[in-house]
């Protein structure tokens, strides 16, 4: 893999946007993959940990310019560069690739057929792993991925395509699949430990789906399957509205678990609420 150092930040913010300072470094690199220009950032904590986990952070959907990708979704808004500064793992920011007319998404299983040429993104990722994981020392019991919106669509699809390295998942407000996907999804071929939010007030991808998403029944019943366990027997909707008085549900298998968190009364959107829980969940799922 050819990489070439874009540019360098030394972490001392002074955009007023942003209302914590980095401790660390954030440095952006390009490459290329599968004929493509691809974006990444990796942030390194003030002390990473000897042998540390790495937590991939894959931003939502962006109405931007070509030349305007979102390299700040997981930091500014997400703020888990501040959980790395705590526990001393890499975050690592892919940047998903620019599909006219002015969007940056990712090739989820819904938009996988949308791409005039296919980016490859869990191939993409999967490089990543691969050539960062000797040069941090990474502990390959502790890979794990999250993801917002049309980031936790491909958290969702990292989790399956990359289950033979990847240990856990936390997608926020995605759904694993389109409707009738065709070809349908595959399966994983590795358990994958599995925790998912979700807002009841979403519109953009509605917690009990739509036409073109899955429901949140849908997906937690996949990763139940894929991991081995019996099926849910208290649904998180019933008729198309989330069912009253059932906000979470968890199943564990030996090492593996899925776990679903309804968000009450929250739209689609990303609250920095979750970062502690979505690195405690990482941090005691390791393959």
């Amino acid at each position: 893999m050819n990489l070439t150092k874009k540019s360098l930040v030394t972490l001392v913010l002074v955009s007023s946007s942003l209302c914590f300072a980095q401790k660390g470094t954030f440095t952006t690199y390009t490459t290329t993959w599968n004929g493509l220009s691809r974006i990444y950032s990796i942030y390194v904590p003030p002390t990473l940990a000897a042998n540390p986990a790495v937590v991939f952070c894959l931003h939502g959907q962006s109405l931007a310019a070509e030349n305007n990708p979102p390299l700040y979704n997981c930091t500014k808004f997400y703020q888990m560069d501040q959980r790395a500064d705590v526990y001393g793992y890499l975050l690592v920011v892919p940047v998903s690739s620019w599909r006219s007319p002015g969007i940056w998404t990712w090739e989820s299983y819904n938009l996988k057929n949308n791409f005039p040429i296919p980016p490859d993104d869990s191939g993409f990722i999967r490089n990543l792993i691969q050539t960062l994981s000797p040069q941090y020392n990474i502990d390959p019991k502790r890979v794990f991925v999250m993801g917002m919106s049309a980031g936790a669509e491909m958290t969702h699809r990292l989790g399956i395509d990359l289950s033979d390295v990847i240990a856990a998942i936390a997608p926020v407000s995605g759904a694993v699949w389109d409707v009738n996907p065709t070809p349908p999804v595959p399966n994983a071929a590795f358990p994958v430990s599995v925790l998912e939010f979700h807002g009841d007030l979403d519109t953009s991808i509605p917690y009990c789906g739509t036409s073109k998403h899955a429901s949140v029944d849908e997906s937690v019943s996949y990763w139940l399957a894929q991991d081995g366990m019996p099926p849910n027997t208290t649904p998180l909707c019933t008729n198309g509205t989330p069912t009253p008085n059932v906000y979470s549900i968890d199943f564990k298998n030996g090492k593996v678990e899925v776990e679903f968190f309804r968000e009450v009364q929250f739209a689609h959107i990303y609250r920095t609420a979750v970062d502690d829980a979505i690195w405690a969940f990482f941090a005691t799922h390791r393959r």
